[in-house]
Formats: C-alpha cells, structure tokens, sequence
C-alpha cells in the first residue's frame, strides 16, 4: 500500500466532525502489476480486490460502506469496546470474517462510519491475483468468511445447518457445469461462475466443521479477541 500525503489528515477530519463515528475508510486505488483481464475490471474492481471508490463525496453511514482493514482507522476506544478484529487469515486459509466482523460489532454497538474520497491509498495488485486461480481462493476463502458470519448472526441448530450444508454442496456441481457452458459460449461470466463453486464447496464444508468441532464452534462465537 502507498497512502496519498493528505491521508491522515483527511481520515482524521471525519472523526472531529462527528463523536459517533466509529471507523472510517477512502478511496482505495489499484496499481496493477502488469494490466488485467478484461474480466478482472468487470468482476473484481472490487472488494474482491480490497479496492473501494463510493464517489468524490464524504459519506456517513450507519451500515459498513465496504471499510477494507488495508485502509481503515478506528477509534481506539471503539476497538477495543468491540473485541478488536475477528480472526481471518491463518496459515493462507480465512476462518473468519475479520474487519467485515468488527465493522459488525461496531454498528451493532451503535457507532456510525464515514468514507472520506480525499483519503486515499493505493493497492498493489501482483499479476498473481489477476488469475483465475486466485479467483477460485479468493471465493473458497469468502466461503468461509460468509459462513462465520451467517452463524454468528443466526445461531442455527443442528437441523438448520446440517440442511444449509446439504443445499450448498448440490449448488457446486450445478455451478460447474454452468461455468462450462457459459465458456464454450464466451461468456465471460464463466470465471466468476466457476469461482462460485468452490465459494459454496467451503460453505458447504464449514458447516460440516461447525457440527463436528465444538472446540471450533466456541471459537467462532468468540467476541473479544483483545482482553480475554
């Protein structure tokens, strides 16, 4: 990451504007490696990428714009009164749902959030993560994430998540042969398709993990990751 020299003074100006904003984010801006598929700037010039622009105006908000932890500042306060990130990458695989999951916490302690266009970073972005087997990573990781998150929010019993498991690995090979007749049809659209099959494979296998592991189950329900 490269931040712009106007950075902090920008992220900061929001915080003295409004006590109740929790976290805030700006503009964060590729810098590719060597220049991207096509299909990468149509799918992933996104939070696929950490990448974000919501416009040139200052935004407040009481729901997570989409605040990346690459370019995020946050009241001390408010950090440690949320429990601090939830875990996310370990060892290359994402268990959990990290800034998306403190960024949760946040708005569910009442506290606002704010994306200042005038702060700005840029992403490097290596040829490596313009591929489709990062896509196929990055959506079996996002599986993950998206699954400890939904259990967080519903708390779904044996029944609810044996059910949930079953449904989503009957989507895999349905978005398998999908993504092979949108390719022998050149559509573009295949790439994110074919991704979407590992995305409900992982869904499907957290499940599975979060009915067997009850040492994993505790931990996934854990919200201070700080002071306990």
């Amino acid at each position: 990451m490269i931040a712009n020299e106007n950075l902090l003074t920008a992220i900061t100006s929001v915080f003295e504007d409004d006590q109740q904003i929790g976290t805030a984010t700006g503009k964060v801006l590729p810098k590719w490696d060597q220049q991207p598929p096509d299909w990468v700037l149509k799918y992933c010039h996104n939070g696929l990428l950490s990448l974000a622009n919501y416009g040139d105006a200052t935004l407040i908000s009481d729901s997570d714009p989409g605040i990346w932890s690459c370019h995020q500042a946050i009241r001390r306060n408010v950090l440690f009164e949320a429990g601090g990130f939830n875990p996310e990458n370990t060892d290359g695989v994402w268990i959990g749902d990290g800034e998306t999951g403190l960024n949760i916490k946040i708005k569910n302690l009442g506290y606002r959030f704010a994306y200042q266009p005038l702060a700005i970073t840029y992403h490097f972005i290596p040829a490596a993560r313009t591929t489709q087997a990062y896509l196929n990573k990055r959506l079996k990781n996002q599986g993950n994430c998206d699954s400890y998150t939904d259990f967080r929010k519903d708390h779904p019993g044996v029944f609810a998540l044996s059910w949930s498991s079953f449904i989503n690995i009957l989507r895999v090979p349905k978005f398998l042969i999908k993504s092979i007749i949108q390719k022998s049809s050149h559509l573009d659209s295949w790439h994110m398709t074919r991704a979407y099959a590992g995305y409900f494979l992982s869904r499907s296998l957290y499940g599975v993990k979060l009915l067997l592991d009850e040492r994993f189950k505790k931990m996934v329900l854990k919200d201070d990751w700080l002071t306990e």
